[in-house]
């Protein structure tokens, strides 16, 4: 699929998306993660990703709740960037803690992938001031676009949720909610017929 046909064809489908039991591969989760937040090149000392951001500073970490990843069991991991990896937080299946924390809405049902987006501002605002917050917000909606572009190109059906109890996602991640909080979540899964 061109870049072209995935910007046409991306949609949010929040109210229709039903996953279905099918999972998601461990090849198709690499790709959204690369997507996301891949290392693309280097600049002087700098690792550049996917995603834009202000200053190369990067504030934004990602954390994924794994439901139904074909050989990866169930837990919460941290993506790394650097490494492309993913480090095993909790192990276990927290499909019913996330749903609960992103007030039970239906489209969490059977995810593959949660994704949490978490933001550590000082590594921005220590250089751009107040202003480091906008840049904040922006890369969040740059790699949520990633997302959703990658996950169309390989058939995926994903949502933005911005709905969510900010202190029970920051709690069930271990974050203090000050200098790392979590700011958006996305699903994502296969999507029943």
């Amino acid at each position: 699929m061109t870049v072209e046909e995935a910007i046409e064809k991306r949609r949010s489908k929040r109210q229709e998306i039903s996953f279905s039991r099918e999972p998601i591969t461990l090849a198709e989760l690499s790709q959204l993660l690369f997507s996301a937040s891949g290392i693309t090149g280097r600049f002087l000392e700098l690792e550049l990703r996917a995603a834009p951001s202000a200053g190369a500073l990067y504030p934004i970490e990602l954390y994924l709740v794994v439901g139904n990843v074909a050989q990866l069991e169930p837990g919460i991991y941290h993506y790394s960037p650097k490494y492309h990896n993913l480090s095993l937080i909790k192990r276990g299946d927290f499909g019913d803690k996330i749903t609960q924390a992103v007030m039970n809405q239906p489209s969490m049902k059977n995810a593959a992938v949660v994704f949490i987006f978490s933001a550590i501002p000082a590594r921005t605002t220590h250089k751009y001031g107040l202003r480091g917050w906008r840049y904040v917000y922006m890369e969040i909606g740059y790699i949520s676009e990633n997302i959703y572009l990658a996950a169309t190109s390989l058939g995926i059906s994903t949502t933005a949720v911005g709905a969510f109890y900010d202190e029970e996602v920051n709690q069930l991640l271990g974050l203090d909610g000050r200098e790392e909080m979590a700011l958006h979540v996305q699903v994502a899964g296969k999507a029943q017929e």
